[in-house]
């Protein structure tokens, strides 16, 4: 029977992805879940992601960037693309508006090295001074949460998402994994796996989201990191070969090797189906200081009750109150979120922020075949920033300001 973008068993197995904290193989998918009450095969398994890849899907681990020497900070400015061009460090980069002020800007995560935070906020300070922006918010932030709820039960056959009555959103799990998230105690270090093996930067930022066979992997990272990728491998006979064979099977070593030490790593699996984004969907981000700091979790379950999905960034520091949310919904039940819900929690002293995303306006600066993503590097370019024979990241304060014009 041919398939629909929003076909029900589709969307069960999608949902079904998301409650397994781990990466699976499609042997281990159809052994560990059911859809509609049956069992898949692993035929079948292949068959639902070559059509859901087609459709534009990803099924990827959500890294700990801290892991990696790395700090997720995020900035929200009116900056045009000069200055959006500026820093290298990004890992995403969002297109929207200021509903209160209803002026056009940009939501950034940059990936800021340990010890570079203090020149990083400098970086802003300068921008605004000289006038090329008028204003600027920064947030840094832990490991997020993804929360995900029933898709094949709130989305129609149209894919319009509606909402039921007496729905169960049945986000347990999800809750869990944000508890575990807020009370860790998050340090930013090179774990000690990485200075062993260098390997694992290029892996995690090439092969867990593309979907690639290790062939495929190792071929990607060699046009970019050219001779240069031998310095990544510490194996001395893998190092003495210098051949492709060679670096296909240290690929396949390394993806073994996090995959045996996921929790090390990764904190949860996302599945994100762009054909949800549709124009019937409201997507925007929420960034709120409480009331008091362990709200946290209240709010996070009336969000969520009334969102297809949505993303918790806690405050990296423990004593902060601030607290980002990015929610996919429908537009009655986000003017539910934004005017109700949200009020009971929020210091109104504050200038919270809602932030109304552009879905397509943003696809221009983080979808790896647009032609303003090709030529300026907007995701974190690993094979210019990293040196894997110190183990150390780049960040060229002064450069990136003699860029401000």
């Amino acid at each position: 029977m041919a398939l629909s973008k929003y076909d029900k068993g589709l969307l069960e197995f999608m949902y079904q992805l998301t409650l397994h904290k781990t990466y699976m193989n499609s042997i281990e998918i159809s052994k560990a879940i059911k859809v509609q009450g049956k069992s898949v095969t692993d035929r079948t398994v292949r068959r639902w992601f070559k059509y859901l890849h087609a459709q534009h899907f990803d099924y990827f681990p959500r890294l700990k960037y801290n892991r990696l020497g790395l700090q997720s900070i995020w900035v929200l400015s009116d900056m045009d693309e000069n200055v959006l061009k500026a820093i290298p460090h990004k890992l995403d980069v969002v297109k929207c508006m200021d509903l209160g002020t209803f002026k056009p800007c940009f939501l950034v995560a940059y990936l800021i090295p340990k010890g570079y935070a203090g020149q990083f906020r400098k970086f802003w300070s300068v921008a605004l001074q000289r006038g090329l922006i008028s204003c600027y918010r920064i947030f840094e932030s832990r490991c997020p949460v993804d929360f995900y709820s029933s898709f094949h039960e709130l989305v129609g056959e149209d894919g319009r998402i509606n909402f039921p009555e007496n729905y169960d959103t049945k986000h347990q799990f999800f809750h869990g994994l944000l508890k575990g998230s807020i009370e860790e105690n998050v340090e930013v270090n090179m774990h000690d796996s990485v200075r062993k093996n260098p390997f694992i930067v290029p892996l995690v930022f090439e092969y867990f989201r593309e979907h690639w066979s290790s062939h495929h992997v190792w071929k990607s990272m060699k046009r970019k990191l050219g001779d240069d990728i031998w310095k990544y491998i510490k194996d001395p006979k893998a190092g003495r070969e210098q051949k492709d064979g060679a670096g296909i099977r240290f690929v396949q070593l390394t993806t073994k090797e996090l995959c045996d030490n996921f929790d090390e790593f990764f904190s949860q699996m996302r599945v994100v189906y762009y054909p949800l984004y549709s124009n019937e969907s409201s997507i925007f981000y929420l960034l709120l200081k409480l009331k008091k700091r362990d709200a946290i979790h209240k709010l996070a379950e009336a969000i969520s009750d009334h969102s297809l999905s949505m993303v918790v960034y806690p405050p990296m520091d423990k004593k902060s109150k601030t607290v980002m949310f990015y929610v996919l919904t429908n537009k009655p039940m986000s003017m539910e979120i934004m005017s109700n819900l949200i009020q009971p929690y929020i210091d109104k002293a504050h200038d919270n922020k809602i932030i109304l995303e552009d879905f397509k306006g943003s696809l221009k600066y983080w979808r790896r075949n647009s032609a303003f993503w090709t030529k300026h590097n907007m995701k974190a370019v690993y094979h210019k920033l990293f040196d894997p024979t110190t183990c150390t990241w780049k960040f060229d304060a002064k450069a990136y300001a003699r860029k401000l014009h």
